[in-house]
């Protein structure tokens, strides 16, 4: 056992170099988010009344999730706001 804890903290700086490594590897390959390149339906009338907001009709789940979501996810949950404010 105190073989194993020896060989553990002597390898403990490799590997912390080798994580750091591997995250700037990751981040400088991945695209940042531009916000002016999101669309989106908020009026900036942010409140909630039962999970949904009173003013662009996202759930709350929905306004979370927006900038991780897909291009195709957005736009499903657009066309669902649309039609939705159509039929009011």
């Amino acid at each position: 056992m105190k073989t194993l804890r020896r060989l553990s903290r002597a390898l403990r700086p490799s590997i912390n170099k080798i994580l750091i490594l591997s995250f700037m590897v990751r981040r400088g390959q991945r695209d940042r988010i531009r916000w002016e390149n999101i669309e989106s339906p908020c009026v900036k009338i942010c409140k909630l009344e039962n999970g949904v907001c009173i003013g662009c009709g996202r759930t709350q789940d929905e306004i979370r999730e927006w900038v991780i979501m897909t291009d195709s996810q957005r736009e499903v949950i657009m066309e669902r706001l649309k039609t939705n404010s159509s039929n009011e």
